[in-house]
């Protein structure tokens, strides 16, 4: 409780080398430098002239022939931004506990998430931001009072049925590497995935053991062990 700045009702683990981060400014320092070309559509991938193809549009794997058969499903999350309170302005580092709550940016608080595969919609559900806040209240019901929702974003993840993230070339198509499949995880595994598909790309000693590259191909789901 010390350490978080607000009343916790449950012992908890301190990791104190771990953060959080905005993934848009993540994304933006990623990009910065590159040729990027937004709200382009490809209709097939062979219309595409590149030496290398890296699919990582999620869900949208299945709008091509070649990726298509992939089993992957979606999984809907709502997040939701919530007013800080006189109580919650003292929080200072991030709270997970089966969802999770940051501290303070500007006057709010995001909570989330929402874990839905049974719903294929990003539509906003009034719903779904009770039910973050009611989480939140059950590990913390000091830090959650009087919380108001203010704003809420839902989104699909993409998952696959083993629920590991798919990453790697697919076989029949020597120029084309997948990285898909990261579910709630992404905005770590996405980075290693990364590093591995450049790895493969630059014929390079892999940053992953081979048993987990097995593990993320592609071929897993064609050629069961």
């Amino acid at each position: 409780s010390n350490i978080a700045g607000v009343g916790l009702e449950y012992d908890a683990l301190y990791l104190p080398d771990s953060g959080f981060l905005s993934p848009r400014k993540l994304c933006d320092h990623y990009a910065d430098g590159l040729d990027v070309r937004l709200n382009s559509k490809v209709e097939r991938l062979s219309d595409l002239n590149a030496d290398i193809i890296i699919i990582a549009c999620g869900n949208a794997l299945k709008d091509f022939e070649e990726t298509k058969d992939l089993p992957i499903q979606s999984v809907r999350g709502q997040i939701t931004q919530v007013k800080q309170t006189s109580v919650s302005a003292a929080l200072k580092c991030n709270l997970n506990y089966g969802g999770y709550c940051t501290p303070s940016l500007k006057g709010t608080h995001t909570i989330g998430a929402t874990f839905q595969r049974w719903l294929d919609h990003s539509d906003l559900l009034p719903d779904d931001d009770t039910d973050n806040i009611l989480k939140l209240s059950a590990v913390t019901p000091q830090l959650a009072k009087n919380m108001e929702a203010i704003h809420s974003r839902a989104s699909l993840r993409c998952a696959s049925k083993d629920h590991f993230p798919i990453v790697g070339r697919l076989e029949e198509y020597p120029n084309i590497y997948i990285s898909a499949a990261h579910g709630s995880h992404g905005i770590i595994s996405s980075f290693a995935a990364a590093r591995l598909i450049a790895d493969m790309i630059l014929d390079r000693p892999y940053s992953q053991s081979m048993p987990t590259v097995r593990c993320l191909s592609p071929q897993r789901f064609s050629n069961p062990k």
